[in-house]
């Protein structure tokens, strides 16, 4: 393979998958911290948190299988980074399940803010959209045999170009809704503290959902500018990562 195809190939997912293990070493530091700091949390919610970090530990394992497989068990069989292996198809889906889960935490928080059944169901939808698009692909790699066929088809790109599209949109729209449910909160008569707790948990919200909506915004601009190569790759996986670190580190946890 030409030097230049392996800069559009193994350079992104090798660049994606650095970045991507470095933050789940700072999800692991986060994690350890939340147990230590937060003892009198409930059990469900400790269980939940051990999830996610065990969820974003596969994730890794899984890029690093797809790695190892390409560059070692191959080496020198080009046709085996044009066609990945199906760790890295699980990869993508353990990723896109832990989307689902992180944002279905948030939905509860806007439930349990609102008490709005319906809001929170309308947002929980809106997750599920690019969630099932995700999966679609994944039917997709099955069903014809292999990336080439799947996601490298014109069907397949058609999908990830929406689902990439469609998850910053879904992500704004529920940080924008719990900031609102937020905001509703705030009353001139509570302590100046209080209020000050309040401003600086919907600060955080949008700096964190500008922060992971960026990763997706660059991952469908690569995917529709670069359509032949991984270079959305890096940002797959960073996003990926960004999610989970951020509500590791929620303060409505």
């Amino acid at each position: 393979m030409a030097g230049s195809s392996l800069y559009t190939t193994l350079g992104p997912f090798e660049i994606g998958l650095a970045l991507s293990t470095l933050l789940l070493g700072i999800e692991t530091l986060q994690t350890f911290y939340y147990y230590r700091r937060y003892k009198r949390d409930s059990a469900q919610m400790k269980i939940f948190v051990g999830f996610v970090w065990i969820c974003g530990l596969l994730q890794s394992i899984f890029a690093w299988n797809a790695m190892f497989t390409m560059t070692i068990t191959f080496f020198g069989n080009p046709e085996h980074v044009a066609e990945p292996p199906v760790s890295m198809l699980y990869n993508i889906i353990d990723s896109t399940a832990l989307t689902l889960f992180v944002q279905a935490f948030f939905c509860l928080r806007i439930y349990r803010l609102s008490h709005s059944k319906p809001l929170a169901i309308f947002c929980f939808a809106l997750i599920l959209i690019p969630t099932g698009l995700y999966f679609w692909l994944f039917s997709m790699y099955y069903t014809r045999g292999g990336f080439a066929r799947s996601l490298g088809s014109a069907q397949g790109h058609k999908v990830m170009i929406a689902a990439a599209a469609l998850t910053p949109v879904s992500a704004c729209a529920v940080a924008g809704t719990l900031c609102w449910c937020l905001w509703r909160m705030k009353d001139p008569d509570q302590f100046r503290r209080t209020r000050s707790v309040v401003d600086r948990i919907m600060l955080w919200t949008v700096e964190t959902t500008l922060v992971t909506s960026l990763a997706s915004v660059l991952e469908l601009i690569m995917i529709v500018a670069q359509p032949h190569n991984m270079l959305w790759l890096i940002f797959f996986f960073l996003h990926g990562k960004l999610l989970t670190n951020t509500l590791v580190a929620s303060p409505s946890i």
